[in-house]
Order: structure tokens, then sequence, then C-alpha cells
């Protein structure tokens, strides 16, 4: 039951950051939250598009780099996750 509670309550903070992309798209923070909701309901794949989103609106999100990392990591794309890690460290 909680669990459930749990996946009901991400279902509607990704609709809401959804909404939030649609009224602002170059709000980067949407994208990198919404990808990291994704990435946390096990959807890395998914996850990276919006990641990729928020660093073309906002190249020095470390944040996003970091979530970015962790996605290719989940897929097994380890170079791609390094990198991305790299990036990361760099900004901060």
């Amino acid at each position: 039951k909680a669990a459930l509670g749990k996946r009901q309550r991400f279902d509607e903070a990704a609709a809401l950051y959804e909404q939030a992309i649609a009224l602002e798209p170059g709000f980067a923070l949407a994208h990198s939250n919404l990808g990291e909701i994704l990435l946390g309901q096990g959807k890395p794949e998914e996850s990276t598009r919006f990641f990729a989103k928020a660093l073309e609106i906002e190249p020095n999100l470390a944040g996003a780099y970091d979530n970015l990392g962790r996605a290719f990591n989940n897929m097994r794309r380890l170079p791609e996750a390094a990198d991305a890690f790299r990036r990361a460290v760099l900004i901060r």
C-alpha cells in the first residue's frame, strides 16, 4: 500500500513537471527533475532525453550530468557514464 502511494506521488510530480515544461520550455531544472523521476521509476533510457534537454538549456547544470551518468550506468553504457560524471566534477 505504501509503495502504491509513493508511486502515485511520483506520477503526480511527473505530471506537474510536464506542465511546467509546457508553460516554460526553457526551465532546465524541470527537465532535469522529470528525468530524475523517470530514472527512479526504472526508465533510464527515457530519462536521458530530459537530462540532455536540461543540459542543452543550462550547460553548467552539474546535477543533470550526475543523473545522466547514473542513467548511462544503469544501462551499462559505462564510457558515457564516466564522461557524464567527469563533466559534473569539472563544473563543481
